[in-house]
């Protein structure tokens, strides 16, 4: 991922600036739950489960009154941790309690 980033981020900024988007970078994990602890490093999670419901692949993430607070006002990064889970681990959705 360094490659990727760049030297203090040049590479990015490079994208950034002819694309005239802001690119965000996520760390692979194996595992889904894995992968949404690093995608909000910020927030500690009480317990994270991983269920099938008819089918479909669920994870359930408890957390107390702060760190909810702290997942929920990040709603459209939330967003797009809840496609990168359904595109690269099949998960149908995260349900925050």
């Amino acid at each position: 991922m360094g490659k990727a980033i760049g030297k203090k981020g040049t590479t990015i900024k490079k994208l950034s600036d002819k694309l005239k988007k802001k690119i965000e970078i996520y760390g692979y994990a194996k595992d889904p739950k894995t992968f949404l602890q690093k995608a909000f490093k910020e927030v500690s999670f009480e317990k994270l489960e991983s269920t099938e419901l008819d089918g479909k692949k669920l994870i359930e993430a408890r957390l107390d009154a702060s760190n909810k607070r702290k997942m929920l006002t990040q709603s459209k990064k939330l967003n797009r941790i809840k496609e990168l889970l359904q595109r690269n681990y099949n998960v149908f959705d995260v349900k925050i309690n």
